[in-house]
């Protein structure tokens, strides 16, 4: 069950050419645009293209949330959900097998828009490991909160709003366009309960190779982002019947 829904979730998935715009096109576009407007100024963490590269990477992973809803939203609205009601599937294989593939989109995009950083740019990804940690455990954390929000979400539009204000306000907050000891002192508060600023810390620890600095912020943030992303899935199985009741009414 779980294999045969996460194939075709990503089949349908890939089918969905607009995905391809808010995923690679869009963020690549934003990458070119600022690393030339600030190709001679230098970052907190090295150079401009240590801060821009890593930083839209972070901030472009949260419109994976987008697609989630919109394919819970469909099948609830189709009736899907309630013909699944009346079988044997269970609610948690049924998450997995939306959940999954996602995680998969999100890993593939930071693959290419770091490989896109270092081919281009000469963008040093540092110790690979350490990346890889990092993204899969912002992957959970960024899918994890789109299953709560599709578990909560009446309507795709109120939902895009809500990825709008998570996916640019982390961006402010977090530091992802600007180094974040350059922003105000209150700005910077808030901005350290931000997994945006979690993952972006990390992933320049990671690449610089700071390596007293390294492991502890690395391991730090991949903690914290598994359990965001942990807790978020756990609130949105228990959601799921709620959501799944609504689909009797359609």
């Amino acid at each position: 069950m779980v294999f045969s829904l996460f194939a075709k979730e990503l089949r349908l998935i890939f089918q969905d050419k607009s995905m391809y715009f808010w995923m690679l096109a869009l963020p690549i576009v934003f990458i070119v645009i600022f690393s030339t407007i600030f190709s001679g100024a230098d970052a907190e963490n090295g150079n401009a293209v240590g801060q821009i590269v890593p930083g839209y990477t972070v901030m472009f992973m949260f419109f994976i949330m987008i697609s989630i809803v919109q394919h819970f939203l469909r099948d609830r609205d189709s009736g899907m959900l309630a013909r699944l009601s009346s079988t044997s599937i269970r609610p948690v294989p049924f998450m997995l097998g939306m959940w999954l593939p996602h995680i998969v989109v999100l890993l593939i995009q930071s693959a290419v828009l770091l490989g896109f950083g270092r081919a281009v740019y000469g963008l040093s990804l540092g110790n690979i490991a350490s990346v890889i940690m990092i993204v899969l455990a912002l992957a959970i954390c960024a899918t994890g909160l789109g299953l709560v929000l599709a578990m909560l979400s009446r309507s795709l539009n109120a939902a895009i709003a809500i990825v709008q204000i998570v996916t640019f306000g982390g961006a402010v907050l977090g530091g992802l366009w600007f180094p974040f000891s350059s922003l105000p002192e209150g700005v910077q508060a808030v901005g350290q309960f931000t997994p945006q600023r979690w993952a972006l810390q990390a992933l320049q620890a990671a690449m610089l190779e700071q390596a007293g600095l390294q492991a502890a912020e690395v391991w730090q943030a991949v903690l914290l982002l598994f359990m965001i992303g942990a807790a978020a899935a756990g609130a949105a199985i228990l959601l799921y019947r709620r959501f799944a009741e609504k689909s009797f009414r359609t």
